[in-house]
């Protein structure tokens, strides 16, 4: 499995020979499990925030 950044919808870098492989797929589900508790933290403390404000 090699890491990928995510393709973008327009003008990407990312283009049909990469994201066409079985790893690419594969390398995305888990940089959506790795990247979600961030997800998570961020509206938390935004919401956090908001409560003190």
């Amino acid at each position: 499995m090699t890491p990928h950044v995510a393709q973008k919808a327009r003008h990407s870098a990312i283009d049909g020979r990469s994201t066409h492989h079985p790893g690419y797929a594969l390398s995305q589900r888990c940089r959506q499990k790795i990247e979600e508790p961030f997800g998570w933290a961020q509206t938390f403390h935004r919401d956090l925030d908001k409560d003190r404000a």
